[in-house]
């Protein structure tokens, strides 16, 4: 029988010695990050960088509109600023889930398939109307009486899924040109926002009074959107905390007062 040498015992001697160092620097690594998530989770945040698109009274370049002075109010008291960027939503969107130079994006629904979380709290009920010509007789104003017709909006709204809806989609890129469609009977309805409906009339040369222009009252809440991360969830813990407070305060209601906005009906429960 073959017999173990000194080295070899040597070896045996420092093997648990040896588990004993891989085990303390596995504890000490799993500690280390406990320890750097918890401060990441209460370190104060300098920054939240959100991108929007161009939205008038919402979103401005400028850095004036109702999402951007909620945002103000909830974060810049926690002694985070606020940093803005304008692009078109599809950009924005891959600015912020792809390719994560920005933290956010205000105005969409949680139900997306995008990667993204969200606070508990809306931002707003999203306002839409439906259009349709007077001399067509319809009165479209819930899912149901949009079945089997064919309907516009915006390109890349995603507001129906047509298959499930049992609509035919046509899309637009401009506003003026989805309310020509309607005029010429190209679609059925088109569906948008009540201020972008106003100035397409207008850009178009149209007559307001040629068309039925009435609230769809399927409308839904949208969200301040993050990718997912520690630095989000944290920012997201102060979306929720300082929403309650603000609503409390009755300082909430000023800032939707100042852009003639309703707050979302879910804030009567705080």
């Amino acid at each position: 029988m073959r017999q173990w040498g000194p080295s070899m015992v040597k070896r045996l001697k420092l093997y648990p010695f040896i588990t004993l160092l891989i085990f303390l620097s596995s504890v000490h690594s799993q500690l280390a990050l406990a320890e750097e998530t918890t401060a990441l989770h209460t370190a104060k945040i300098p920054v939240i960088t959100v991108v929007a698109p161009d939205w008038d009274g919402f979103t401005s370049p400028n850095g004036e509109g109702l999402y951007w002075d909620i945002l103000r109010a909830i974060y810049e008291p926690e002694g985070t600023k606020l940093k803005i960027a304008t692009a078109p939503w599809n950009r924005a969107m891959k600015m912020v889930t792809k390719y994560r130079t920005y933290l956010a994006i205000p105005g969409e629904y949680r139900d997306t398939e995008e990667n993204l979380i969200f606070p508990r709290y809306p931002l707003e009920k999203e306002k839409m109307v439906t259009v349709t010509l007077k001399s067509s007789g319809y009165n479209l104003t819930t899912l149901e009486s949009l079945r089997g017709l064919k309907v516009s909006w915006r390109k890349d709204y995603d507001l129906l899924d047509p298959d499930e809806s049992g609509i035919k989609l046509d899309e637009f890129r401009n506003i003026a040109d989805g309310l020509r469609d309607v005029m010429s009977k190209k679609v059925d309805a088109l569906i948008d926002e009540p201020d972008e409906v106003d100035s397409g009339l207008q850009e178009a040369g149209l007559n307001k009074a040629e068309f039925n222009i009435i609230p769809y009252s399927e409308s839904q809440y949208v969200y301040l959107g993050f990718h997912p991360g520690i630095i989000s969830e944290r920012l997201i813990e102060i979306y929720n905390r300082r929403t309650e407070e603000l609503v409390k305060s009755g300082e909430m209601a000023k800032v939707y007062g100042k852009w003639d906005a309703k707050m979302p009906e879910v804030f009567k429960d705080i």
